[in-house]
Protein backbone atom coordinates (compact mmCIF):
# COMPACT_ATOMS: atom_id res chain seq x y z
CA UNK A 1 0.00 0.00 0.00
CA UNK A 2 1.46 3.22 -0.27
CA UNK A 3 3.36 5.39 2.60
CA UNK A 4 1.95 8.46 3.24
CA UNK A 5 4.45 11.21 1.51
CA UNK A 6 6.12 13.20 3.47
CA UNK A 7 6.57 17.48 2.59
CA UNK A 8 10.30 17.87 3.03
CA UNK A 9 8.96 19.94 6.74
CA UNK A 10 7.04 16.83 7.75
CA UNK A 11 3.73 17.65 6.79
CA UNK A 12 1.58 14.85 5.45
CA UNK A 13 0.81 15.19 1.50
CA UNK A 14 -3.12 15.89 0.46
CA UNK A 15 -2.73 13.82 -1.86
CA UNK A 16 -2.62 10.82 0.16
CA UNK A 17 -4.36 10.18 3.64
CA UNK A 18 -4.14 7.22 5.81
CA UNK A 19 -2.59 5.40 3.15
CA UNK A 20 -5.71 5.66 0.79
CA UNK A 21 -5.21 8.32 -2.08
CA UNK A 22 -7.35 11.44 -2.16
CA UNK A 23 -10.17 12.11 -4.27
CA UNK A 24 -8.61 15.24 -5.06
CA UNK A 25 -5.17 13.27 -6.21
CA UNK A 26 -7.51 10.77 -8.27
CA UNK A 27 -9.20 13.90 -9.86
CA UNK A 28 -5.97 15.44 -10.76
CA UNK A 29 -4.48 12.54 -12.33
CA UNK A 30 -7.91 12.22 -14.27
CA UNK A 31 -7.68 15.73 -15.44
CA UNK A 32 -3.84 15.60 -16.60
CA UNK A 33 -5.03 12.07 -18.74
CA UNK A 34 -7.64 14.87 -20.83
CA UNK A 35 -7.37 16.09 -23.68
CA UNK A 36 -6.25 19.42 -23.28
CA UNK A 37 -9.26 21.05 -25.41
CA UNK A 38 -11.75 19.13 -23.62
CA UNK A 39 -15.23 20.56 -22.78
CA UNK A 40 -15.04 18.25 -19.56
CA UNK A 41 -14.53 20.09 -16.09
CA UNK A 42 -14.10 19.19 -12.92
CA UNK A 43 -17.01 19.00 -10.34
CA UNK A 44 -15.11 20.45 -7.16
CA UNK A 45 -16.79 19.84 -3.47
CA UNK A 46 -19.70 17.72 -5.28
CA UNK A 47 -19.94 14.92 -2.85
CA UNK A 48 -22.64 11.99 -3.12
CA UNK A 49 -22.42 10.12 0.15
CA UNK A 50 -24.27 6.78 -0.16
CA UNK A 51 -23.97 3.71 2.06
CA UNK A 52 -23.23 1.33 -1.08
CA UNK A 53 -20.31 3.66 -1.49
CA UNK A 54 -18.70 2.59 1.45
CA UNK A 55 -15.92 0.73 -0.93
CA UNK A 56 -15.28 3.41 -3.57
CA UNK A 57 -15.01 6.72 -3.99
CA UNK A 58 -16.83 8.29 -6.83
CA UNK A 59 -15.35 11.32 -8.57
CA UNK A 60 -17.45 13.85 -10.39
CA UNK A 61 -16.92 15.78 -13.77
CA UNK A 62 -19.37 17.61 -15.94
CA UNK A 63 -19.61 17.85 -19.43
CA UNK A 64 -21.20 20.99 -21.17
CA UNK A 65 -23.17 21.65 -24.29
CA UNK A 66 -23.26 24.74 -26.06
CA UNK A 67 -27.26 24.88 -25.58
CA UNK A 68 -26.23 25.65 -21.89
CA UNK A 69 -27.46 21.92 -20.44
CA UNK A 70 -24.49 19.82 -18.28
CA UNK A 71 -24.09 16.26 -17.27
CA UNK A 72 -22.88 14.93 -14.35
CA UNK A 73 -20.36 12.24 -15.30
CA UNK A 74 -18.58 10.79 -12.93
CA UNK A 75 -15.77 7.67 -12.42
CA UNK A 76 -15.61 5.37 -9.60
CA UNK A 77 -12.11 4.34 -7.65
CA UNK A 78 -12.09 1.59 -4.88
CA UNK A 79 -11.14 3.08 -1.70
CA UNK A 80 -8.03 0.23 -1.21
CA UNK A 81 -6.45 1.51 -4.52
CA UNK A 82 -3.16 3.22 -3.91
CA UNK A 83 -1.52 6.21 -5.53
CA UNK A 84 0.10 3.77 -8.16
CA UNK A 85 -3.00 1.61 -8.63
CA UNK A 86 -5.10 4.97 -9.48
CA UNK A 87 -1.87 6.42 -11.39
CA UNK A 88 -1.67 2.96 -13.54
CA UNK A 89 -5.49 3.42 -14.77
CA UNK A 90 -5.84 7.03 -14.96
CA UNK A 91 -6.12 7.02 -18.93
CA UNK A 92 -8.86 4.66 -19.02
CA UNK A 93 -10.94 6.51 -16.02
CA UNK A 94 -10.20 9.61 -18.30
CA UNK A 95 -11.84 7.63 -21.66
CA UNK A 96 -14.72 6.38 -19.68
CA UNK A 97 -15.52 9.94 -18.61
CA UNK A 98 -15.28 11.23 -22.59
CA UNK A 99 -17.29 8.07 -23.76
CA UNK A 100 -19.96 9.61 -20.91
CA UNK A 101 -19.63 12.79 -22.34
CA UNK A 102 -19.88 11.71 -26.09
CA UNK A 103 -22.90 10.02 -25.40
CA UNK A 104 -24.40 13.22 -23.72
CA UNK A 105 -23.04 15.11 -26.57
CA UNK A 106 -24.73 12.70 -29.28
CA UNK A 107 -28.49 14.07 -27.85
CA UNK A 108 -29.77 16.66 -29.41
CA UNK A 109 -30.30 20.10 -28.17
CA UNK A 110 -34.06 19.51 -27.76
CA UNK A 111 -32.92 16.49 -25.72
CA UNK A 112 -31.27 18.33 -23.69
CA UNK A 113 -34.21 21.01 -23.01
CA UNK A 114 -36.13 18.23 -22.04
CA UNK A 115 -34.12 16.85 -19.35
CA UNK A 116 -33.04 20.01 -18.14
CA UNK A 117 -36.94 20.94 -17.26
CA UNK A 118 -38.09 17.39 -16.22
Amino acid sequence: MTKLLEHTHGERSSFVSNGLVTEHKIRLLIQDKLPTETSIKSVDGFNLKMSKMQHSQKIFFAARCQCGTSALISVEVANDKTLDDVKMSALQLARQLEKQADSFYAMSCDVHKKIRIG
